[in-house]
């Protein structure tokens, strides 16, 4: 799916809905699930099969918002399920209940992550600075306003568990934070971008296979982490900054652009870049 990236493009599982005609007049209803999700479409599996420019009806069964799509193609499989990409007909459709913040190329977040509101379960495509980055970091959570709560509340990872497990009350907030808040921030080095030694989850997408590594350093250009796998310079990968098993991932296009072997530990350390938000292919 070549286009243009309006919004960011996030990895969740949401049970959806597929209603349409078939060819020879009749109506059919099946189950799917989104493996990745954005503002403007999806990739679904189902067992189903489409074919390009047919129009269909998706409905959220989590929020029961529903919106015509068309299919734009098959993308591959997924154990005995085909996956499509589709677009919804109309670009200003809020199928997913998810805020996406709008992508100008001028942006540079440490991290991108799916943050809930833990009292009214709000969600937002969230764009962490550094200083962000750092508090998500050691707290695991961040205190946001909430648009819909009207005051400051507790966010997390969307996904991780039910949200009674991990909510503060609002009346904490003041308590709870400060206490935790890092005392200084963490910098490794002073070059293009400010880089913060944090240690993230990532997750590495190269050559259809993926892998989980922690970051040794982080900066709105890009991170570093160690592997033992081989990566050449230059090679595009896809990348998820923070990553959780189960949770709300973003993935969102790199590239390697340098690696220095560490013989003592048998690993290499390697530096990625993220290419620019807009003008790069578009994959849901």
């Amino acid at each position: 799916m070549a286009q243009n990236r309006a919004s960011d493009r996030v990895s969740l599982v949401l049970r959806v809905q597929c209603l349409g005609i078939e060819p020879n007049g009749s109506v059919f209803n099946e189950d799917a699930r989104t493996l990745t999700l954005s503002r403007k479409g999806a990739a679904i599996a189902l067992h189903r099969k489409f074919t390009p420019q047919q129009e269909i009806t998706l409905r959220n069964r989590e929020n029961g918002c529903e919106a015509r799509a068309r299919v734009v193609g098959q993308m591959g499989n997924e154990g005995n399920s085909l996956v499509y990409g589709i677009s919804f007909l109309d670009p200003g459709i809020d199928l997913w209940g998810i805020e996406f913040p709008p992508l100008t190329g001028d942006e540079k977040p440490v991290a991108r992550t799916l943050l809930e509101c833990g009292n009214c379960r709000n969600r937002e495509v969230v764009h962490l600075d550094e200083f962000e980055a750092d508090v998500y970091q050691f707290n695991q959570h961040l205190a946001r306003r909430c648009r819909y709560c009207g005051t400051d509340t507790v966010w997390k990872q969307a996904g991780e568990g039910s949200p009674d497990d991990w909510r503060l009350p609002i009346s904490s907030l003041e308590e709870e934070l400060p206490k935790r808040v890092p005392p200084k921030l963490r910098i490794a080095n002073e070059r293009k971008h400010l880089r913060v030694g944090i240690q993230f989850l990532a997750c590495i997408r190269y050559m259809g296979s993926e892998e989980v590594v922690r970051t040794e350093n982080v900066s709105r250009g890009g991170f570093a982490f160690k592997s033992r796998r081989p990566y050449y310079i230059g090679a595009s990968v896809e990348v998820a900054v923070p990553y959780s098993v189960g949770a709300g991932n973003i993935f969102g296009s790199a590239s390697i652009v340098n690696a220095r072997e560490l013989p003592q530990e048998g690993s290499t350390l390697y530096g990625i870049q993220y290419q620019k938000s807009t003008g790069a292919g578009f994959r849901h």
